[in-house]
């Protein structure tokens, strides 16, 4: 009896993380470096109608990355954690705010920018150019 406890803590240790919460097992890990690259932005709402702008992400290590646009005056630094991530962005006139996204399974993002008289949705597409 005492060797079957030992075993099912021993299980119940390797299938869940430190707080007790499941792991997920089909979660893949994701990184900075898995999400670099160029992105095509649509509006959420009408994703199918034509791009709004383009983004570069560049990784600077497992969690981190820049941002930028492509063709605009506006930079950002950022982290992922899973497939959740957030980047904090400011435009060469000052204005800044900060976007949340989601990493979906498809390798698309979903993101909500947030900053001072902006509020949107996007839909973002890797790009093969």
């Amino acid at each position: 009896m005492k060797k079957l406890l030992v075993v099912a803590v021993l299980i119940l240790a390797v299938t869940t993380t430190a707080f007790g919460q499941p792991k997920s097992m089909n979660t893949p890990s994701l990184t900075a470096y898995s999400i670099a690259g160029v992105y095509v932005l649509y509006r959420a709402d009408n994703p199918n109608q034509s791009p709004v702008t383009k983004m570069i992400i560049t990784a600077r290590d497992e969690n981190t990355f820049l941002v930028r646009g492509e063709g605009q005056g506006w930079v950002g630094d950022g982290k992922i954690d899973g497939s959740q991530g957030y980047y904090d962005w400011r435009f060469d006139n000052g204005s800044s705010g900060r976007t949340t996204f989601v990493v979906n399974p498809d390798g698309t993002l979903t993101g909500h920018v947030v900053g001072p008289g902006v509020d949107w949705k996007y839909l973002a597409r890797r790009s093969n150019l």
